[in-house]
């Protein structure tokens, strides 16, 4: 039998350490729950585990896809479910700060269409703002529990609508059967000034590490500027410094800053997830202690440590 331990929480909050400390404490894997660690030639920038940590410990779910590529949910739960199926027991730990994929591995993926390209070209010419009160009104249900400020979701719900004439929040209530319902599920969660801290040490270290470099072999690949890939954090200030120089110490701020925005968002998400236990952390956070606790919590019958 199969035992699922699901960990989530904002960018840089250290949800990899401790899923890495947890997988070794138990024998157990490492499942991606990170919607652009999907992409292969996306490592460095998206914090991506390193060889060293994969020689450790076997990590599912990674390099789904080409870095030019399209990759949906509706991908990621049909590669979930093929990851799973060769497995009969041991541990998953599902590690990421994607609320969508969680929230479709728990509860399932309603089974609206695939979105028209005609239809996505003339919903993305729309301002924002045109988008959103559009939304609103022809599925406020939808619109009162999502993140508006995400224009990919936006679009989506919006185009399920102009192409059935059915809102998504229907579609979402048709029944359908979870890939994982079981399993304990946790967010990390710490002071925002540590956090804020704890995103300049990223991605000072991602800058250092050679993200830009990475950036600069697949800015090389023609269209990758438009492919969905592109839109992973911190990648469009990255080639746009590339193409015209400047000061990479600004370059970096900017990406910090729109990681911390993006972080308020994911914390923002997981509160509306039900059946999640907040781990409060602080600048002693130390990945093997906190997974002895996480382990005693989410298995009451394990044997606790002296």
């Amino acid at each position: 039998m199969i035992r699922h331990l699901f960990i989530l929480g904002p960018t840089a909050v250290g949800k990899s350490a401790l899923g890495l400390a947890v997988a070794e404490r138990v024998g157990g894997v490492v499942a991606n729950m990170d919607a652009f660690q999907v992409y292969r030639g996306l490592d460095i920038g998206t914090g991506k585990a390193s060889k060293e940590d994969r020689a450790r410990v076997e990590h599912g779910l990674l390099d789904l896809a080409g870095s030019l590529d399209g990759f949906s949910v509706a991908d990621y739960l049909r590669e979930a479910r093929g990851w799973l199926a060769g497995r009969k027991d041991g541990v998953v730990v599902w590690v990421g700060g994607t609320g969508l994929y969680y929230r479709t591995l728990r509860q399932g993926l309603a089974p609206a269409p695939g979105s028209d390209p005609a239809v996505l070209a003339a919903l993305e010419a729309l301002a924002p703002e045109a988008r959103v009160e559009e939304v609103r009104r022809v599925d406020p249900v939808w619109a009162a529990g999502a993140d508006l400020a995400n224009p990919r979701r936006v679009i989506r719900a919006l185009a399920v609508f102009r192409q059935t004439g059915r809102p998504l929040s229907a579609w979402q209530g048709d029944a359908v059967e979870a890939l994982v319902p079981e399993g304990a599920a946790c967010v990390l969660k710490m002071p925002p000034e540590l956090l804020r801290r704890r995103i300049e040490a990223r991605v000072d270290a991602l800058w250092a590490a050679g993200w830009p470099e990475e950036v600069r072999e697949l800015a090389r690949l023609p269209g990758w500027g438009d492919a969905p890939a592109a839109r992973a954090l911190g990648y469009r200030e990255v080639r746009e410094w590339l193409q015209r120089g400047g000061d990479a110490a600004a370059v970096r701020a900017a990406i910090v800053q729109r990681t911390w925005h993006y972080a308020r968002r994911q914390l923002t998400w997981l509160r509306r997830e039900p059946n999640l236990r907040d781990i409060e952390i602080d600048n002693r956070f130390d990945p093997h202690a906190a997974a002895d606790v996480l382990l005693d919590w989410s298995d009451p019958a394990r044997p606790s440590r002296p």
